[in-house]
């Protein structure tokens, strides 16, 4: 939630029930405006906040806070690097975390993380099944190129006030991406592109989060 904390379901019960008690959220400086969070297998949870990254560390029922690099600077380009949105834990089992100012990669050997400044606001991380990584941004989609470590501009899916908001990659291979104000659809193969609003039966012409089902469907929910 935006200021309550985090929350598990118990089915037998059919409740939900707060990770922290009241007590401790009393406590917890963590819990401004949060964007994303993510479970660890031993029960620790990191949390993206729009003032911060931090860890709940379940052992010790406390939050650890991770200052990220690259603060928002009048003679830098990018964004304020610790305003946090989203976070991935990728197929190589590494956490990046995506921010108004870049993409960050943690080194959990070192406990710090490298700091990949991109002119945009990063609003989502995605990978897909062949570790191609990807942020939508404020300007649009870019694809980030491991190797050399920079970004490259997807031009079809980026423009000036063009948005990403969701990815998701269909069974057939198709590139789907909302936006600010519309879907698309990506032929990679031949660089077809479609584009689907309101005309096309679509209920809202903006869309937040997606999904891809079992069954291969996608599904994409949107403010309307």
């Amino acid at each position: 939630t935006l200021s309550h904390g985090i929350f598990t379901f118990d089915p037998l019960k059919n409740t939900f029930e707060p990770v922290y008690s009241n007590k401790e959220l009393e406590r917890l400086a963590c819990m401004d405006w949060l964007m994303d969070f993510l479970l660890e297998p031993n029960g620790d949870i990191w949390v993206a906040t729009q003032e911060e990254l931090c860890k709940w560390e379940q052992a010790s029922r406390s939050f650890r806070s991770y200052p990220l690099p690259g603060k928002k600077d009048s003679n830098v380009a990018h964004g304020d690097n610790n305003n946090v949105v989203s976070l991935l834990r990728d197929r190589r089992n590494r956490l990046w975390v995506g921010t108004y100012g870049g993409l960050n990669l943690y080194h959990p050997e070192t406990d710090t993380f490298s700091f990949f400044p991109l002119n945009h606001q990063i609003v989502l991380v995605y990978e897909d099944e062949q570790e191609v990584l990807g942020v939508g941004t404020a300007g649009g989609l870019y694809i980030f190129n491991r190797k050399g470590q920079t970004f490259e501009v997807v031009k079809e899916a980026s423009a000036k006030g063009l948005a990403v908001t969701a990815i998701e990659k269909d069974p057939n291979g198709y590139l789907w991406f909302a936006t600010s104000y519309d879907l698309r659809r990506l032929d990679p193969a031949s660089e077809a592109l479609s584009v689907f609003n309101e005309k096309d039966g679509l209920g809202a012409p903006i869309f937040w989060t997606s999904l891809l089902d079992r069954k291969g469907r996608l599904y994409f929910g949107g403010i309307n």
